[in-house]
């Protein structure tokens, strides 16, 4: 149960360890005419320290995740802010499936439906591409490759409510061994 402790609660386990390996050591020392009990207090004592310092690297460990873990919130809290700022609609998407994964703020720009998920598969991008735009702009992302992984072109997009917006969009390619695209990261702004 000590070791249960241990990894799920180290303030909780130190306390009880020491409840246990504190007073055994202290009963060996006591007494003191027969060796086999200082031995046994040392080994219950060096014990105890062994699983103190192992309680405070793992206490110091979990507190050095915390913080990562909020310093990391923070930071993708402060590009959500930046990328709204500027009206900027980060996105990764995958030709294998055809999914894209874009910033929170994509809901707004698109001028997509509240609640209304723009990174699901039924909501398909090129499809709101102007008519008259489709083909270029299906020309450079499908354009890609290891000789020129990279576009930067601008199109009109129609939202959801039939409003026309202009769009500029950059993106750079990931390849695999084979030269074929993985994914496009990239930036669309309105």
């Amino acid at each position: 149960s000590g070791t249960i402790l241990l990894s799920a609660i180290p303030q909780a386990a130190f306390c009880y360890m020491s409840t246990i390996l504190i007073p055994s050591a202290g009963k060996c020392f006591i007494l003191l005419n027969q060796k086999s009990y200082i031995l046994l207090g040392v080994l219950s004592l060096s014990y105890w320290w062994f699983l103190a310092a192992l309680i405070t690297k793992l206490k110091r460990e979990i507190d050095e995740r915390k913080q990562a873990d909020i310093a990391l919130k923070e930071g993708e809290a402060r590009l959500q802010e930046a990328l709204a700022a500027g009206q900027v609609i980060a996105f990764t998407w995958s030709p294998a499936t055809g999914l894209s994964e874009r910033s929170q703020n994509t809901v707004q720009i698109l001028g997509l439906a509240r609640g209304q998920d723009a990174n699901k598969p039924g909501n398909d991008f090129l499809a709101r591409v102007h008519p008259d735009d489709r083909a270029a702009f299906r020309a450079h992302v499908y354009g890609v490759g290891p000789a020129s992984p990279s576009y930067s072109t601008k199109f009109r997009f129609v939202r959801p409510d039939g409003q026309e917006v202009w769009l500029e969009e950059t993106a750079k390619a990931e390849f695999d061994a084979s030269g074929r695209v993985v994914r496009l990261k990239g930036l669309t702004r309105d």
